[in-house]
């Protein structure tokens, strides 16, 4: 599902960099200068911040289909992108962040696409080597065959 996330984000990401307007482009900058701000400042509310700003790619690509599409995905994985907010992966979250903004501000869906792919697919990789160390294994239910 991060491999998933991964696309739809980094389509949105590409999107974003041919077809936010001026204003939304100085707006998303903006967004991440006062995240940049607010993390300097001792600000903890990392998750809200990190919505806000995958939200303004979504937006930004505008497509509501795509951008449906990604949300529904975030939403699917949120109790494991819970676990990117930890010492250490944080910082190095929002430096992706920092990377993807430059990308869709001057313009470069390429580079806006690989740094958001590359930003899901790390935080992916963040949960997999999470239960990987706790030796937790996430298992389906199972479906019991119905008789008759």
């Amino acid at each position: 599902m991060f491999e998933a996330l991964g696309e739809f984000e980094a389509l949105c990401a590409r999107l974003s960099a041919v077809r936010m307007t001026a204003l939304e482009k100085k707006r998303f900058e903006v967004l991440n200068s006062i995240r940049q701000k607010k993390i300097a400042d001792g600000g903890s509310d990392f998750a809200a911040m990190n919505d806000e700003f995958h939200e303004a790619v979504y937006l930004g690509a505008h497509n509501p289909s795509i951008a449906s599409v990604a949300r529904n995905f975030r939403q699917r994985l949120a109790p494991f992108r819970a676990l990117q907010f930890v010492p250490g992966r944080t910082e190095y979250s929002f430096h992706e962040h920092d990377d993807i903004v430059q990308a869709v501000i001057n313009s470069d869906p390429a580079r806006a696409y690989n740094f958001m792919r590359d930003h899901v697919i790390g935080t992916g990789v963040q949960v997999i080597e999470h239960f990987s160390q706790s030796g937790k294994v996430a298992s389906l239910p199972s479906r019991r065959k119905r008789a008759g």
